[in-house]
């Protein structure tokens, strides 16, 4: 059992709640697709490949460098997990000045 808010829950947060985590809290802008880092985006359309049938909406995407968040675009409050894909490519340089890694993650909405 684990306090959250106050309140005991039953069970550990599951590991799609602990990557979404992030995009919980409110944005001021709006996931465009458009704006997509190109990996992403790439990744983003095999999905639809793989899932025929399936319609997906971005519902947020965030940047990651070194750590730090550098760009953020909308959120998931009002969706349920159930209904999330999560999509995250991550890439990493290393040189003789040190280790450099960028993730990027897109947060889809599964509609029924």
């Amino acid at each position: 059992m684990t306090m959250q808010d106050d309140a005991y829950i039953d069970e550990e947060p599951s590991d799609l709640d602990l990557v979404t985590r992030w995009a919980r809290t409110p944005s001021a802008v709006t996931a465009d697709e458009g704006s997509l880092p190109t990996a992403l985006a790439v990744a983003v359309q095999e999905l639809r490949a793989q899932t025929p049938g399936a319609t997906f909406r971005l519902v947020a995407f965030h940047t990651l460098v070194d750590g730090a968040e550098t760009a953020r675009q909308g959120s998931v409050a009002s969706s349920t997990l159930d209904a999330l894909e999560v999509l995250s490519i991550v890439t990493s340089r290393i040189s003789s000045t040190g280790v450099h890694v960028v993730a990027h993650t897109a947060v889809l909405h599964r509609a029924a």
